[in-house]
């Protein structure tokens, strides 16, 4: 059986941005970023478990551009796929989120996210 599910998402990260540190006294704080996303995700429910794929598009209220991270464009892209085991009441994942820009702008360096997820019912 394959279900069709829709996940949704905001965020705020406190990503370093080396150029414009935001100081408060002597101290410096990275600047807060903001990101919305939609991703339909859709899953092959089996006897044991499951696996599921989705691709979503994502606005980040900056971009990033530090040492280990450039997404230069406030577009972006995620791909995410992801396995599980199902019990009675509750399932467990883990998945792969990876977030770019699908060469709009260069550097696309992209970031990679792994998830582990708990479901059970309230």
């Amino acid at each position: 059986m394959i279900d069709r599910d829709e996940q949704r998402g905001s965020a705020i990260r406190n990503t370093p941005h080396p150029t414009v540190p935001r100081s408060i006294g002597e101290k410096e704080f990275p600047i807060p970023r903001y990101d919305a996303s939609v991703t339909p995700v859709w899953r092959r429910q089996g006897s044991f478990g499951y696996v599921e794929g989705g691709i979503g598009v994502y606005l980040l209220s900056a971009t990033i551009n530090n040492e280990t991270n450039r997404l230069p464009s406030a577009l972006q892209f995620g791909s995410h796929l992801g396995a599980g085991l199902s019990f009675e009441k509750a399932s467990v994942g883990l998945a792969l989120q990876h977030i770019s820009n699908a060469g709009i702008k260069q550097p696309n360096g992209g970031i990679n996210f792994y998830l582990l997820s708990v479901q059970m019912p309230l």
